[in-house]
């Protein structure tokens, strides 16, 4: 009869570990014109009872810039192609949310893609995803054709620079065919005498 009551006395203090809700982790940030700071959270949700300890690793795209932190954490090789991540390890409360932020710069006009966030519960090595994050980056909308702008990524700032660029080469194929018709008839000229 002790044996069965230890049994079940073990398996009802046990039972919070083996019903353990998984963390609740959601990735956010908001859209950026380029040139701006992108400030991406990272929120955790401990939905247990107990305090929990996690490993968190973001893996940061090439086209951004760190700003805080200032360089990544760590440099991972993946068939010769360097990628930069940044991980905290950290203790969650019961029933709280640890919020977690990284800011970089994008670089590239377009669509900046977050992989998902990988995170390790230390005390059982299983690891959780958030979902990826897509963020819009914008050009700045100033009427002027910047850098890293262009007539498909930015067409309010650059469409006059690609009319001025039609123009350009327009008036360069006026110049240039008449050219080569002289060269050319030039040439038939000189080798007609030389027979």
């Amino acid at each position: 009869m002790k044996k069965y009551f230890l049994i079940i006395l073990l398996f009802l203090i046990n039972i919070d570990l083996i019903y353990a809700a998984e963390p609740k982790i959601i990735k956010e940030a908001n859209d950026v014109i380029i040139g701006n700071n992108l400030e991406i959270r990272i929120s955790i949700f401990n939905d247990n009872n107990i305090e929990k300890e996690f490993y968190v690793e973001e893996q940061v795209q090439q086209d951004a810039v760190f700003i805080n932190p200032e360089k990544p954490t760590e440099i991972r090789s993946f068939d010769s192609l360097k990628t930069s991540f940044i991980t905290w390890q950290i203790k969650v409360p019961p029933q709280q949310v640890y919020i977690l932020s990284y800011i970089i710069k994008p670089t590239v006009i377009g669509i900046y893609y977050s992989k998902p966030t990988r995170v390790t519960e230390i005390s059982t090595d299983i690891t959780y995803l958030s979902s990826a994050l897509q963020v819009m980056v914008s050009c700045n909308k100033n009427n002027i054709c910047e850098e890293n702008e262009n007539n498909l990524n930015c067409p309010e700032d650059c469409k006059d620079a690609e009319k001025m660029l039609e123009k350009e080469n327009f008036n360069l194929l006026y110049i240039l065919i008449p050219l080569i018709i002289i060269f050319l008839i030039l040439l038939f000229f000189i080798l007609r005498k030389r027979r």
